[in-house]
């Protein structure tokens, strides 16, 4: 038996099914880790984060989103993308702290 994934503040992560008022072929789901909530979809090879929000600021959180995600994407030998980052304080950490290179408006980590 599989031993479950725990994150470093032991933070569960919830989803929920999406309203999809995009018509763009992604089936987006929220998520919620912590203060943390925001959308994503699996499609392809890739987990995809649209949108990300950390309601309280510097408490670690969104590192345990990254540690779910990164789990994930070991597991299933998949990449993970931030689609259209623009804010440069978040490309710049991705980059520089979280293994992330820029593709375009994207940032993307491979685990194959």
């Amino acid at each position: 038996m599989a031993q479950e994934f725990i994150s470093t503040h032991n933070l569960p992560f919830m989803t929920a099914e999406f309203d999809q008022p995009l018509n763009d072929g992604y089936n987006w789901n929220h998520f919620k880790v912590g203060t943390c909530k925001g959308l994503f979809a699996f499609r392809g090879n890739s987990f995809y984060i649209l949108a990300i929000e950390n309601e309280v600021l510097n408490n670690g959180h969104f590192g345990d989103v990254l540690e779910w995600f990164e789990n994930s994407c070991k597991r299933d030998s998949c990449n993970l993308v931030f689609l259209e980052v623009w804010n440069k304080g978040l490309l710049e950490h991705l980059i520089s702290k979280r293994g992330f290179v820029k593709r375009g408006v994207d940032a993307v980590k491979k685990f194959e």
